[in-house]
């Protein structure tokens, strides 16, 4: 993206939308260059209602569908039962594999 260009009068639009989003107080020499320029006054009023714009989304309040809300929780609740039953079965699936290689012949029975 390419950075935007100068206004007309040569003040650059990045400093004028940061002085409207984060309230900076602009210079004296700054000050009365926009007071009587007709593009800086015309760009800064047009950035102070967008800016109200932005603030009303901004407060507004959000929630995610209940079809969100449910696929997520079943997916964290599949997850936990998942890690739960590995951790159930995770002493017996070592004994469960020697016994298969026992039963196989590959591994000798511990007989004395």
């Amino acid at each position: 993206m390419s950075a935007p260009r100068p206004l007309p009068c040569g003040a650059d639009p990045a400093a004028l939308v940061a002085q409207v989003a984060d309230r900076l107080q602009p210079g004296p020499a700054v000050r009365e260059h926009q007071a009587g320029c007709p593009h800086c006054t015309a760009t800064l009023a047009q950035l102070e209602r967008l800016w109200v714009l932005v603030g009303e989304l901004a407060a507004e309040r959000v929630t995610a569908p209940a079809a969100v809300d449910a696929v997520i929780m079943g997916r964290v609740r599949r997850a936990m039962f998942l890690s739960a039953a590995a951790r159930s079965f995770e002493g017996l699936l070592p004994r469960f594999g020697r016994a298969l290689l026992v039963y196989s012949g590959l591994v000798p029975t511990k007989e004395a």
